[in-house]
């Protein structure tokens, strides 16, 4: 199996099999004009690097790039840093706080450039997932913060934070969306991995702290209560079972 990973004009090439991957690279060359840089060690501003421990990734030269264009000197935040995902809302139209903010996000990366991730060289089959929700969080809009993370053995795989669509009324609710974007994320990861050729262990674990969501999930009397959240709820319940 040969896979090919298409961003723009950048490739990335890998498979099970060295000839093949030699054979599609002659395909591309001669229908494309292409220049074949070796073993991955970018891509996209993001830097890989392999050890016995697994690969580790980071984007240590451009957040260095990004502190030199900001010519900053200190190197530690006054405050803790926004989220990002609250300051790319004011990226078209920001205010003075808004760029200040962000030169406290530089200072932050400052302090750790080099800071990034492992992939661990351990095989696992083992994915578990977590959800959570920061209820009404926006103080302009009172909508929730969906937040999940997927790991995959001891690796972080696939994550996001991100502001829900609509107003929840309650903290359940807002769960409850949550977890079925988790839920859903679940479903992509697992059909990926098994196009890829790497099943993963079944049932998958998916974490959550709240007690309301949890009893829902299990409890089909609590639909009278629940008929906001009625789609949200089947589509869980319908994949737990």
């Amino acid at each position: 199996m040969v896979i090919i990973l298409v961003y723009v004009d950048d490739l990335l090439i890998t498979g099970n099999d060295q000839k093949m991957i030699s054979k599609a690279k002659e395909i591309l060359q001669h229908n494309f004009k292409i220049k074949d840089q070796g073993e991955l060690r970018s891509f996209l501003g993001i830097e890989i690097a392999r050890s016995k421990q697994g690969i580790f990734i980071n984007q240590r030269k451009f957040a260095l790039k990004l502190i030199s264009e900001l010519g900053l000197t200190g190197s530690k935040p006054a405050s803790t840093p926004m989220e990002l995902h609250v300051l790319s809302q004011f990226m078209h139209c920001p205010k003075r706080s808004h760029i200040d903010a962000v030169v406290e996000v530089v200072k932050y990366i400052k302090g750790a450039p080099g800071q990034g991730l492992l992939k661990s060289s351990n095989q696992s089959t083992k994915l578990i997932a977590f959800c959570d929700t920061d209820w009404a969080s926006c103080p302009v809009s009172r909508r929730s913060v969906t937040g999940y993370v997927m790991k995959l053995g001891d690796s972080l795989v696939s994550w996001k934070s991100m502001k829900q669509c609509t107003v929840s009324r309650s903290s359940a609710e807002a769960e409850y969306r949550s977890m079925a974007a988790g839920v859903s994320e679940i479903l992509w990861l697992t059909a990926l991995c098994r196009e890829l050729g790497a099943e993963v262990d079944l049932p998958i674990e998916l974490n959550s702290d709240s007690k309301a969501t949890i009893q829902i999930a299990a409890n089909p009397l609590f639909h009278e209560q629940t008929k906001d959240i009625e789609i949200d709820l089947h589509f869980i319940r319908e994949r737990i079972q």
